[in-house]
């Protein structure tokens, strides 16, 4: 059980520092740019919690092509880890 704990607080973490930097790296087009929340990595983490809890509010979205493509990557895979995860412990 400790091991699911520190894969999935790794998991948040990786998830939330690559969604801080390509947020901050990526060019949002000039209508979403005015939404813009501030990127901040307690934001970043928020936001990835949010979304891995499949939770979703809605406050916090990515902006960039990037950004988009990373979260949409990271929930699949978070899907993934979760079912994996739960088909050991059942065992």
């Amino acid at each position: 059980m400790l091991t699911l704990g520190l894969k999935y607080s790794i998991f948040v973490f990786i998830s939330s520092s690559v969604v801080q930097i390509l947020e901050v790296l990526g060019n949002p087009t000039e209508r979403l740019e005015r939404m813009k929340f501030e990127v901040s990595f307690e934001n970043a983490l928020y936001f990835a919690i949010v979304t891995l809890m499949t939770v979703g509010y809605g406050d916090f979205v990515p902006y960039t092509t990037l950004g988009r493509l990373w979260v949409t990557c990271t929930i699949i895979f978070a899907a993934y880890l979760v079912a994996r995860e739960i088909g050991q412990v059942t065992d």
